[in-house]
């Protein structure tokens, strides 16, 4: 079992590296990566912000 958690552990940091590797000189791959992480950033400070906004409503009418 140790073996296993192992190998899985070489594997997967191989993967990351790798995987940098590739975005960081692939112009293409580099600029889909990056257009994906700005577009998540923007939904969870959406998601935020509704999340507040809700709260404060909440909020509000248990003072009321």
């Amino acid at each position: 079992m140790k073996e296993c958690f192992s190998c899985v552990l070489i594997s997967m940091s191989l993967g990351f590296v790798i995987g940098g590797l590739i975005v960081s000189t692939n112009k293409p791959v580099r600029d889909t990566f990056v257009k994906g992480k700005d577009f998540v950033e923007n939904k969870v400070e959406d998601i935020s912000k509704k999340i507040k906004a809700k709260s404060k409503k909440q909020t509000k009418q248990e003072n009321d």
